[in-house]
């Protein structure tokens, strides 16, 4: 079976979760710069971003450098 395209990935690996939409809203604004797709999803913990299971790892070295960053 073919993999599916990029863009028709289902985004549904949550990346991480902050407990306000604001802090969640500043890494959406993060990965959009970055060019990676995800969505931002409410659980009962919290605001969450999830993205496609193959941007995990890009997603989160964009995430983390930010973190450094400020």
């Amino acid at each position: 079976m073919a993999a599916l395209p990029r863009d028709r990935e289902p985004l549904d690996t949550l990346l991480r979760v902050a407990p306000g939409s604001a802090r969640a809203e500043e890494w959406a604004t993060v990965l959009a710069a970055a060019g990676i797709r995800h969505r931002l999803v409410w659980s009962d913990e919290g605001w969450g971003l999830a993205v496609a299971a193959r941007d995990v790892e890009r997603a989160s070295a964009a995430l983390s450098a930010y973190d450094d960053e400020n």
